[in-house]
């Protein structure tokens, strides 16, 4: 059984496949080397990058996640696993399956 947390939660497809990155322009400035913004075209998640210019390496990466996204620890409540997405999604494809067989 999948995690409760998972249930209804509106970025699901983003937990149990990944994002849809798309570059897209920089509205910031780093410190050092040059600004490359991705956007998940599914979620609206933000990865902010800056590569180094003469390596081309990832220095840093930060995130701004959109409201909802993230999940919080509480009561030291255990938080999902992308296996509990998977659950979640198979527990819909068979609960789906079996509406299909059932008889109006």
């Amino acid at each position: 059984m999948a995690n409760p947390l998972v249930r209804g939660y509106q970025y699901a497809n983003c937990r149990l496949l990944g994002h849809m990155w798309l570059i897209v322009p920089s509205d910031w400035t780093p410190s050092f080397g040059v600004a490359m913004t991705m956007r998940c075209e599914r979620c609206d998640i933000e990865r902010r990058d800056t590569v180094g210019t003469n390596t081309g390496h990832v220095e840093s990466r930060r995130y701004t996640y959109p409201a909802g996204y993230q999940f919080h620890r509480d009561n030291g409540t255990e938080l999902p696993r992308r296996d509990d997405f998977r659950l979640a999604w198979l527990e819909g494809v068979i609960t789906e399956s079996r509406r299909q067989r059932t008889p109006a």
